[in-house]
């Protein structure tokens, strides 16, 4: 396979590509499942100042957010922020979402 390289067979060549050596096909050297989801500690900052982010936008307002209202939270709770709004666009679908959520961390 290649003007200067050796014939290799596809097994081989799979072997080389995923850099599995010898091992045996049926084992796996990593999992494609997610173990549960564990939020990252929450460091607040000291002496911050006080700030509130008043236009967000979450994965609700089509082609313009991609966080969930969730997310967005602890987010903003992990920056230490004071407040925020979300501001989605053509509607209020993320606020029941965002509200809860904000309830939960409080």
């Amino acid at each position: 396979m290649g003007f200067e390289n050796p014939p290799m067979t596809w097994r081989q060549l799979e072997r080389t590509l995923s850099n599995t050596g010898d091992q045996a096909p049926d084992e796996a050297p990593f999992s494609w499942k997610r173990g549960p989801y564990q939020p990252p500690e929450i460091r607040r900052p000291t002496g911050a100042v006080p700030y509130a982010e008043l236009h967000a936008h979450s994965s609700f307002s089509f082609l313009d957010g991609a966080s969930s209202p969730a997310a967005l939270i602890e987010q903003a709770e992990r920056l230490g922020l004071h407040g925020m709004a979300i501001t989605d666009h053509d509607g209020f679908y993320g606020v029941v979402r965002f509200a809860e959520a904000a309830e939960v961390r409080s």
